[in-house]
């Protein structure tokens, strides 16, 4: 599967927009309107990626549209499981909270800023949800008197068994990463396979009648999306703009920033607008255009370092934690390409 095959045919999530009534309830729409939530509207899913020119004009979707996304896969699961209500109901709002404490930019600057203010957003997300910052307790005053909030953090810590729906937030297959690897394929172009017959293979048919063609579909678009989308020489590139940005003007962060959106940080971050002239057909095939030159600030003498990921089938195996086999190293960053589109682009 390459990148330069991808089709002309871009798709939309049609699967998520036939299956959203769930999200009508009274809880649900209590939670998306506060303003913990409505936050989540301000901060693309991809990251600096996601607000480069588009592949084909395909937008990339909010965290919040992500969110209620994968509260549609965990009510789809709990009604075909037959969960009571109540239990129902904390796996919904788990999907709807587990990024409630992602910063702008999602996981673009995440690593280095968690560093610097000791804080991701895993901690933070639990911190947003106990209500300690004033302009966002709102979500913390409804989630007192209508869920049990410990368990909410134990299903988002990954801590809950199988037995109360613990799974489908833990598993090598869960609801966050099956819609996460979904819609990075529809960014590119690629309806990679069907949300519904995966959840239904993994978390509602009996382990004895797996389809495996629909799991290894998956795992290799799993593979494909980390290794020729978000590790391409283009999207590491994208990331590293905002990292160098903060490493150059540390006293220009707070943490208060991380609560914000990204249209505070495209007032505060100038290099915010350099992100929008960035041409991400790059990713489809080799950049024909004009001249381009390369910043100093990227091309600095230190060694920059990213996670790389390989996600295998072992064909043999039944069993699967056996079959699914996932390693990560970490890998130097090759010398970015003088053929990115990095046309007058001057981080400082």
């Amino acid at each position: 599967m390459k990148l330069d095959k991808v089709t002309a045919s871009f798709k939309e999530d049609k699967q998520a927009s036939l299956s959203l009534d769930f999200i009508k309830d009274d809880l649900y729409q209590s939670i998306i309107h506060t303003n913990a939530f409505k936050r989540l509207n301000g901060i693309t899913f991809l990251g600096a990626i996601g607000l480069t020119n588009k592949i084909g004009k395909k937008r990339d979707i909010s965290r919040a549209e992500h969110s209620i996304n994968v509260a549609s896969l965990a009510y789809k699961i709990s009604i075909a499981r037959k969960y009571d209500d109540e239990l129902t109901k904390h796996l919904c709002v788990a999907g709807l909270l587990h990024d409630i404490g992602h910063f702008p930019l999602s996981h673009s600057v995440e690593g280095y800023l968690s560093k610097q203010l000791n804080v991701d957003h895993h901690v933070l997300g639990n911190l947003i949800i106990d209500g300690e910052f004033p302009q966002l307790n709102d979500l913390h005053k409804i989630l007192k008197d209508k869920v049990n909030i410990s368990f909410i953090k134990s299903l988002l810590e990954k801590e809950v068994g199988k037995d109360l729906g613990g799974d489908i937030f833990s598993s090598q297959f869960n609801i966050d990463t099956i819609d996460g690897i979904y819609q990075s394929g529809l960014f590119v172009g690629y309806e990679l396979f069907n949300k519904d017959e995966l959840i239904n293979e993994v978390f509602i048919k009996s382990n004895n009648d797996i389809n495996f063609n629909i799991l290894d579909q998956f795992w290799e678009s799993k593979n494909f999306i980390y290794n020729q989308f978000i590790h391409s020489d283009f999207s590491l590139f994208v990331d590293n703009i905002g990292e160098l940005f903060f490493k150059k003007n540390k006293n220009h962060l707070d943490f208060n920033d991380l609560l914000s959106v990204e249209k505070s940080w495209y007032k505060k971050f100038f290099f915010m607008n350099l992100l929008k002239n960035l041409d991400s057909s790059t990713l489809l095939s080799n950049y024909k255009g004009k001249e381009f030159y390369l910043p100093k600030e990227v091309n600095d003498n230190e060694q920059h370092f990213y996670k790389k990921r390989k996600y295998s089938i072992n064909e043999k195996e039944v069993s699967l934690c056996n079959r699914y086999i996932y390693v990560k190293n970490i890998e130097k960053f090759k010398k970015f390409s003088d053929n990115i589109p990095t046309e007058n682009l001057c981080l400082f």
